[in-house]
């Protein structure tokens, strides 16, 4: 939920700012990709390289997303997340660290599923302008 709620108003806030992107597009990028690379954290040990590497990917690929696709329907991007945790959840289920952890994943990816699936359909609900609630008086 969290994750959601950054994100989303991370774009927003991006989109903005470029004014829906026909201003400003360098440093919007820079900014995504800034985004992107820090989106993961801190090395785990001492294998900068491959962090750096990783990082790198992750930025481009946060830049390219939002470039393509993202920033013509944020609506989204709980679907995205919810299918990059899922594949996380799914991934470390794999691993298979006690008897019930692959049957726990996949239930849990299932879910992750259902709460994206939620969010999508909740931001793309469209309600009436505020001056069509009432019928004119006549």
């Amino acid at each position: 939920m969290s994750r959601v709620a950054i994100i989303t108003a991370t774009l927003a806030t991006i989109d903005r700012a470029c004014a829906s992107w026909t201003r400003r597009r360098g440093l919007s990028v820079a900014v995504l990709v800034a985004i992107g690379f820090l989106a993961g954290g801190t090395p785990a040990g001492s294998h900068a390289a491959g962090w750096a590497v990783a990082g790198a990917i992750t930025a481009a690929a946060f830049a390219i997303l939002y470039v393509g696709l993202l920033r013509f329907d944020i609506t989204l991007v709980p679907l995205a997340l919810a299918v990059m945790s899922a594949i996380g959840v799914l991934a470390r289920g794999a691993e298979r660290a006690y008897p019930g952890a692959l049957a726990g994943s996949v239930l849990g990816a299932v879910a992750l599923g259902l709460v994206g699936w939620f969010w999508f359909r909740a931001l793309r609900t469209t309600r009436p302008p505020a001056s069509n609630l009432h019928p004119p008086a006549v």
